[in-house]
């Protein structure tokens, strides 16, 4: 069994320290949104733009974190788990 299948549900104090109110789904195909609207890949790229120090429109859903970014796999799964 895979560990996200045994993850918790994000309750509304963690997703709010997230940034979000509340987290939902989108009802397309089921993409985690918080509850100002962001997707998760909203989310990703705002952590992994803190983690490089870098302005949040530089990082993109076309970003590659290895490469773009020059950061660690190790790195990419701390964000990933963040």
């Amino acid at each position: 069994a895979s560990p996200c299948e045994a993850a918790p549900a994000i309750d509304a104090e963690l997703a709010a320290e997230l940034g979000g109110e509340r987290a939902g789904a989108d009802g397309e195909g089921g993409a985690a949104v918080a509850g100002d609207g962001k997707s998760t890949l909203d989310l990703l790229c705002r952590v992994a733009a803190d983690r490089v120090e870098l302005p949040l429109d530089t990082v993109t859903a076309d970003t590659h974190p290895l490469d773009d970014l020059h950061l660690s796999s190790i790195t990419v799964g701390q964000l990933v788990n963040d």
